[in-house]
């Protein structure tokens, strides 16, 4: 006898009516196979049918092939395919979930369900074959994941986007004031989107954040001084944080520390065993730092849109030496808050002073 049978041999030594023969090809299958009769229940099987279960050694003869499938659907969907297998139809029922005690992963199971010959030793019975697609059905179900993880960035990207439009033109005096603004911030989120869409799918530090920025602003990198630990900021709020820090670093170039030789940028950030985090930016080196008198863009992300989404409260202050700004997130914050375009911000703090621009 051959090392492996199929099952036009197991046919011929069925219609022969021996069962030593029958058990013993069955046996030399290399696939997971099971003979069911109409009673549904299992006859016979081989040792890579024992493989598939943590039941004892001859527990599975005559058990219910149902019993190994715990979702009523695809009980409904395996009932279906062994009537139509028992009527002497060949059937495949796909992606059959078996979970088995013990284990923490299950498994997905294609299964073949071939008609044998009706002998009267025997009745009506199925040769049911057993494929692992695991990997695959997986793999489906993170490429799937993916794909709406995808679309469900691109909706926050866009809404930020028309947030940004609507509120930098509310706050520019002309179309190239506009441009230039809605440029810089347009740049700093793509700059975040592009690196969350590598090998930072799922979020970002803020020493990565504060990184990026200063990569794109080279001249000032000898004037910033960050401390901080390694954490990670989720998609959303690594998104709206990357937009603030572009906030104060074009407002620190244009008035503030970063725009005299021997100006300098303190950032801190902390995550206490609370849960709690902080973000903490203070400039120094300025003779004298006046407070602006107009209201701008740029000061609504800092104090309205990024406490709002972070789930938090923002303080700042004007020094005389430079500009202060903290961020300060309490254990337990809310979920990021979904916003439209034209929603309103939250009221200003009441001693609330704007950065310019």
């Amino acid at each position: 006898m051959s090392a492996h049978m199929d099952v036009s041999h197991i046919e011929w030594f069925l219609m022969a009516g021996d069962d030593d023969d029958f058990r013993a090809a069955l046996r030399l299958t290399p696939e997971p196979c099971a003979i069911v009769g109409s009673d549904g229940h299992v006859h016979i099987h081989n040792d890579g049918f024992d493989a598939l279960n943590d039941w004892p050694a001859g527990a599975l003869t005559m058990t219910a092939i149902a019993a190994f499938f715990s979702d009523a659907q695809d009980r409904d969907r395996l009932k279906t395919a062994f009537e139509a297998a028992i009527g002497g139809s060949a059937t495949v029922v796909e992606d059959m979930r078996q979970t088995i005690a013990g284990e923490q992963d299950d498994r997905w199971w294609s299964i073949r369900m071939i008609p044998l010959p009706q002998v009267a030793a025997h009745g009506p019975m199925v040769m049911m074959r057993f494929d692992d697609v695991t990997a695959r059905v997986l793999a489906l179900r993170r490429r799937d994941g993916v794909v709406d993880e995808l679309q469900h960035r691109i909706g926050n990207l866009l809404t930020l986007v028309r947030i940004i439009a609507r509120r930098t033109v509310q706050t520019s005096e002309d179309l190239e004031v506009f441009l230039t603004a809605f440029d810089e911030r347009i740049d700093a989120l793509g700059r975040t989107h592009a690196f969350l869409s590598g090998e930072n799918w799922d979020g970002m530090t803020m020493r990565q954040i504060l990184d990026q920025q200063i990569d794109a602003d080279p001249e000032v990198r000898d004037q910033i001084f960050a401390r901080g630990p390694s954490w990670r900021l989720s998609v959303r709020h690594a998104q709206t944080v990357a937009m603030a820090i572009n906030e104060l670093f074009t407002n620190a170039k244009t008035y503030g520390a970063l725009s005299v030789p021997d100006g300098r940028v303190d950032v801190s950030w902390d995550h206490p065993s609370d849960g709690s985090y902080n973000f903490i930016w203070k400039e120094s080196g300025l003779s004298r730092q006046l407070a602006p008198k107009t209201t701008g863009f740029g000061m609504q992300i800092l104090t309205q849109l990024l406490p709002l989404q972070m789930g938090g409260r923002a303080v700042h202050a004007f020094t005389p030496t430079g500009f202060h700004y903290a961020l300060l997130v309490a254990g337990g914050a809310a979920v990021p808050v979904e916003m439209a375009p034209d929603d309103p911000l939250p009221d200003l703090p009441e001693d609330f002073v704007d950065l310019p621009g």
